[in-house]
């Protein structure tokens, strides 16, 4: 039973229930908003990390987790946001001709993380393509 009880707040993650934003909150120490955006079909949760990087959090109406965004000085912790999409990042870019270059693109069917910038300017999002609700497109995400 303790198992079960950690595993469920151990960490938030992209294709995470609604619970793991404030798991995020806490872990990376952020000052969170009334969600800045809602619709029917989702809502966005946006935390301001103390390093003043803001991460957006995009919930379906059936409270899942289904595409994050970044954007400021420094890259929040992205094996918090990822989960276990962050060792798939990883592993693709291990294959990436380019390794140590600051810009990552994954597009795969079922996961999309786009990330880049440079010194005190960074910006990514990432998704899950199939989990989109009716009437957003990738470009909503911000």
């Amino acid at each position: 039973m303790l198992l079960a009880a950690v595993s469920f707040s151990a960490e938030a993650e992209l294709g995470g229930n609604i619970s793991s934003i404030d798991a995020d909150r806490i872990h990376m120490k952020a000052q969170t908003r009334a969600p800045v955006a809602a619709t029917q079909a989702y809502t966005v949760h946006e935390l301001t990390l103390p390093n003043t990087t803001v991460v957006r959090q995009y919930v379906s109406a059936g409270g899942i987790v289904f595409a994050v965004s970044w954007h400021g000085p420094f890259k929040p912790d992205l094996r918090q946001l990822l989960g276990q999409h962050f060792d798939t990042m990883l592993e693709r870019q291990s294959h990436n001709v380019h390794a140590g270059h600051p810009h990552t693109r994954i597009h795969e069917n079922n996961l999309v993380i786009e990330s880049g910038g440079h010194m005190r300017n960074f910006a990514g999002r990432a998704y899950l393509p199939g989990l989109l609700p009716a009437g957003i497109t990738a470009q909503d995400i911000k």
